[in-house]
């Protein structure tokens, strides 16, 4: 997947949005204007019931999941504009009035002009400053160094990789779509210092698979930023903490790039619906406060975090919708605390080296469709209640150290759902060898006394009895991939 972009449809009493407002000018001409509002007074907490994402292109939902079922409907439309009251009759006037005197001719009349369009002097300010940083530009894709950086006065509100529309409370014209993905932008010192922060109107910046690089200016001057993509550039270095500068954000993507050491507590605070960070170099333990977000969507892949799955994932429970945790280094039992993600369809921890037994709580997780904990060093049985999830399409345990699995996942084994490959589940065929099993069971495991404890706590209170029956089956169909993870694509 070549082109990566994000496009959030978000109520508009909480973020900024494109729409088409009719505007009747009375008695004289009708006027069609694009109009970007948002009440930057409303709350800072999003709602994320209506999400979407596209990402190539194409809307999609990050995992390939469906969306999430909406509650509530959509708002009513804005009443048609009250029709122009008629003119005022007025009384013939009984006798002319006189002729008023001509003034004489000025020697030198000024040139008749018509007045500046509506919002011409912000527009122009941002082609400046978009001018400038094309003067840098040697190549690219997108027609700005062969085409735009050539015009003496070009009209960006007509260019596919811009966008206009009136502000909030000055209705002046603004720019505030900036569409550069997979531009390709070559230069010496493609930068956004100098550049998006001297955008005051930018609202969109999508950047993906280009040459950026060095430093990431404060971005508490724009107002109106709500998604920044810098994801398949060059930057390196620590956490770009200017970023969190940036509080209206609701979209943030830096995956695929050369990020390295911790990320910040703050991070989390963010007032995001998606937060890309995958495949930089991240490391250490996430933060305790991770499950303060109030993303829908994580994608921390391909890192190399450490240490275990925090426990405050459980606070994410009303809004979490997807995470990948695979491809990083964390260890540790999976906590009981992720069984109360009542809403999540997509959890990912497989390549790490996780251990102990799958929490009973995962019986909880009554949206799952994607449960994928394969190669890691997870044993015991397979819950049963865990195989009676309803609406599971993946189920994948391989490359494990299971022990057991009984009806109810003999049944979704039969069903190509789910996969223990790989595991030391006697009578299964392609299992690890006796040897391999009885090395791995020597070894000292303990999860810790709280983990031990709430190992089989269920939040829910189902009442399915837990199964412990070995069964025999030859010719187990294997399961497709059927879930497409966008953002690990650059």
């Amino acid at each position: 997947m070549s082109t990566k972009s994000s496009i959030l449809a978000i109520p508009t009493t909480h973020f900024m949005h494109i729409i088409l407002i009719f505007v009747s000018l009375c008695c004289t001409y009708h006027v069609v204007v694009v109009v970007a509002t948002h009440d930057i007074q409303a709350t800072p907490r999003p709602n994320r019931e209506a999400l979407g994402i596209a990402i190539g292109g194409e809307p999609i939902s990050i995992g390939g999941s469906p969306a999430p079922e909406m509650s509530g409907s959509c708002p009513p439309p804005l009443p048609p504009p009250a029709p122009c009251p008629p003119p005022p009759s007025l009384p013939p006037p009984t006798t002319p009035p006189p002729p008023s005197p001509s003034p004489p001719p000025p020697s030198n009349p000024p040139p008749s002009s018509p007045p500046p369009p509506l919002g011409e002097s912000r527009v122009l300010k941002a082609t400046r400053v978009i001018q400038q940083f094309i003067k840098g530009i040697d190549t690219d894709k997108c027609g700005l160094s062969t085409k735009v950086k050539h015009m003496k006065n070009p009209n960006l509100c007509v260019n596919p990789k811009f966008g206009c529309a009136p502000l909030p409370n000055t209705k002046e014209n603004g720019l505030y779509s900036f569409q550069f993905n997979e531009c390709k932008i070559m230069g010496k010192n493609i930068t956004l210092d100098n550049f998006i922060n001297k955008l005051a109107d930018v609202s969109i910046f999508h950047a993906n698979t280009n040459n950026y690089g060095g430093k990431i200016p404060v971005l508490s001057g724009l107002p109106y930023l709500f998604e920044l993509d810098l994801s398949n550039n060059k930057y390196t270095g620590k956490f770009p903490m200017n970023v969190l500068t940036a509080t209206k954000l609701t979209f943030l993507d830096l995956r695929f790039n050369s990020f390295v050491g911790p990320v910040p507590p703050e991070l989390f605070d963010l007032q995001v619906l998606a937060l890309f960070i995958n495949n930089n170099q991240f490391e250490h333990d996430l933060p305790l406060n991770m499950g303060s977000t109030p993303a829908a969507f994580l994608t921390f892949a391909n890192n190399k975090f450490t240490g275990p799955i925090p426990r405050s994932i459980g606070q994410a429970s009303n809004t979490l919708l997807e995470v990948l945790f695979l491809g990083n280094r964390f260890s540790g039992c999976l906590p009981y605390e992720i069984g109360l993600l009542k809403k999540a369809r997509v959890f990912d921890v497989s390549k790490n080296v996780l251990t102990g037994p799958i929490p009973r709580s995962f019986a909880c997780l009554g949206k799952m469709e994607y449960l994928v904990l394969e190669k890691n060093e997870f044993y015991g049985p397979v819950p049963e209640e865990v195989c009676m999830l309803p609406h599971l399409t993946q189920l994948k345990l391989c490359d494990n150290y299971f022990t057991q699995v009984g009806p109810e996942c003999m049944k979704l084994i039969r069903k190509g759902v789910l996969d223990v490959r790989h595991n030391c589940i006697l009578g299964l065929p392609d299992q690890r060898s006796p040897d391999d099993c009885a090395f791995f069971f020597k070894r000292p495991k303990t999860c810790g006394d709280l983990d031990n404890k709430m190992h089989k706590y269920m939040p829910c209170k189902k009442t399915t009895p837990y199964l412990n029956a070995e069964m025999l089956i030859e010719g187990v169909p294997q399961p497709q991939p059927s879930v497409t993870y966008g953002a690990l694509s650059p």
